[in-house]
């Protein structure tokens, strides 16, 4: 605000000038920050969806180890159970041993499935290892 005007005609002109001149610089400045708090609002909500992201991954590769346990544990539980059951069954050595031909395929198709399954813990690990390198980078 401008108290007092000059009375020349020409420093009041050139007073006009730097007023529009010190607004303009002001106005971009006003939206150069105005910007820069958009990206870092953005950048944050990155972060934070990212952080989600690791989070959730690390505890499917937990939950799947777990699986894993749980399924060979399961198996082994199976096949010493039915081991035991035989000697009441009255089955013959061979019938035995056909049964636990059929359990053990069972059990070497489960085996080769987890192998399987070994490329997405691989993948898993990559992508989680790249979140963690990319937090602390970001200090975060």
């Amino acid at each position: 605000m401008i108290l007092r005007n000059p009375e020349d005609q020409e420093d009041y002109g050139r007073l006009k000038d730097h007023a529009a001149f010190l607004l303009g610089g002001l106005n971009a400045k006003v939206k150069a920050l105005e910007t820069e708090y958009q990206a870092l609002r953005q950048h944050s909500a990155i972060i934070s969806i990212t952080q989600d992201a690791k989070t959730s991954l690390e505890q499917i590769a937990r939950d799947q180890e777990v699986y894993k346990d749980e399924l060979y544990h399961l198996f082994s539980r199976l096949q010493n159970n039915l081991e035991e059951a035989f000697s009441f069954m009255g089955l013959t050595e061979d019938q035995e041993q056909s049964i636990l031909g059929m359990i053990s395929g069972v059990i070497d198709k489960s085996y080769h499935i987890f192998e399987a399954q070994r490329s997405t813990d691989v993948f898993l690990e990559h992508v989680i290892s790249s979140l963690q390198i990319k937090f602390q980078k970001n200090k975060i």
